[in-house]
């Protein structure tokens, strides 16, 4: 496919998923992508505090993620943030804890996690 036989495409955008360490690959990844007349999008054009919602899509199970869509629109964004807020007040109340409460809580439980995790990780391996 060349530039030219491009012009006729819709404008798509890619996002650039990369390991900081191949970021040289993804310079050039994006380059290529950029020539073609698609927009790439990494994390080299996100400024800090930009607001955009991303949701990966799975096409089955153990395959990995074939789509993340990400929007930017302000009432998408805001619908989001109020779902989120709507669910993590559900998981709160189901756990019978109160919204000025749930920082210390999750702190808890991450600290119970993490010695959970390290006592298991001293234990002699046991055969099958």
């Amino acid at each position: 496919m060349t530039p030219s036989s491009c012009a006729a495409m819709p404008s798509y955008r890619v996002f650039v998923s990369y390991s900081h360490e191949d970021l040289p690959l993804a310079r050039q990844v994006v380059e290529v992508l950029q020539s073609l007349g698609l927009r790439a999008m990494w994390d080299q054009n996100f400024a800090f505090g930009d607001w955009f919602s991303a949701e990966s899509l799975s096409g089955s199970q153990w395959v990995g993620y074939r789509q993340t869509v990400f929007a930017r629109h302000a009432p998408n964004m805001q619908r989001r943030i109020d779902e989120f807020d709507t669910y993590m007040e559900r998981l709160l109340e189901d756990a019978g804890v109160r919204p000025i409460e749930s920082r210390r809580f999750v702190l808890e439980k991450i600290a119970a996690t993490i010695a959970d995790i390290g006592g298991r990780m001293q234990m002699p391996m046991q055969a099958p």
